[in-house]
């Protein structure tokens, strides 16, 4: 003969168990919805990137300034149609210098694989200098974006 198990759940068990499984399946629904890749995403920036002639930017140049510390920092940018020609930084102070040495350094880097046609995104840089990397591609950024919207 088989034995009969009588099972007693309470009922603050079950609510707590139900909102623990209904967080979990929020929070796979949440992950998905972030880490997927949408093709026509990106396929719709990058043609929105380009104007009607198959131009990436308005020739000129375009400035833009960024924080170091307490100090602002002056950043030309200077592009042809399709590429980015030079950066440099405008007036820097010598305190400012003096204080972040790396931004003159990872600046030229920066310019100089640019020249050679390094796409903004795939700049690399010494480990050490990542954070100044990432300050100067933000501020190429937005440059950048002045130079695609000049003349719209």
């Amino acid at each position: 003969m088989s034995k009969t198990k009588i099972l007693i759940f309470q009922l603050k068990e079950l609510i707590y168990t139900g909102i623990f499984i209904g967080l979990i399946l929020l929070l796979v629904v949440l992950l998905f919805i972030m880490f997927r890749q949408d093709s026509d995403d990106t396929a719709n920036i990058s043609m929105n990137n380009a104007s009607d002639h198959g131009t990436l930017y308005h020739a000129g140049t375009y400035n833009t300034t960024f924080s170091l510390g307490n100090s602002r920092v002056e950043l030309s940018v200077t592009t042809d149609e399709n590429h980015i020609k030079e950066i440099k930084l405008n007036q820097l102070d010598e305190s400012v210098a003096a204080m972040y040495p790396l931004v003159t350094v990872v600046t030229e880097e920066i310019n100089a694989q640019l020249q050679k046609g390094v796409d903004l995104n795939a700049i690399t840089t010494a480990p050490e200098n990542q954070y100044t990397k990432s300050v100067l591609v933000e501020a190429i950024s937005n440059a950048l974006e002045k130079a695609t919207r000049d003349g719209n």
